[in-house]
């Protein structure tokens, strides 16, 4: 068996299950009209941060100094009664990217509002 057989045999099936090859970088790729999309929600502690980069030093991964690093960060799903894992099917051929992520920002907006009574619930 040669190595330019198995290329072209797995070309063909990558073909037949609706792939496309790019000539930039020959990768396999299929071409998507929708999107599946889990919002999530951080909290940043900058003491636990500065913490975790005096022991870590610069090797922690994603840290680059900037305050968008979450300490703590969950899908909002999880922040609901329902406890579990919320996506959304977001359509790329939507006329409107705000129509397409609506459902997405809604679940921030609604999460964020119950937060906000809570913790005020909590003050009182």
């Amino acid at each position: 068996m040669k190595k330019a057989e198995v290329f072209a045999a797995v070309a063909r099936k990558m073909k037949d299950l609706g792939f496309k090859r790019r000539r930039s970088n020959y990768e396999y790729v299929r071409e998507r009209t929708a999107l599946w999309v889990g919002t999530f929600v951080g909290v940043r502690c900058a003491e636990i941060e500065d913490r975790i980069l005096e022991w870590c030093g610069d090797v922690v991964p994603g840290w680059d100094g900037r305050s968008y690093v979450a300490t703590v960060s969950m899908n909002v799903g999880y922040l609901t009664p329902r406890a579990k894992m919320l996506e959304h099917r977001i359509d790329l051929s939507a006329d409107s990217v705000a129509e397409a992520i609506a459902p997405n920002i809604s679940d921030v907006t609604e999460i964020g509002e119950t937060l906000r009574a809570l913790i005020g619930n909590l003050r009182a």
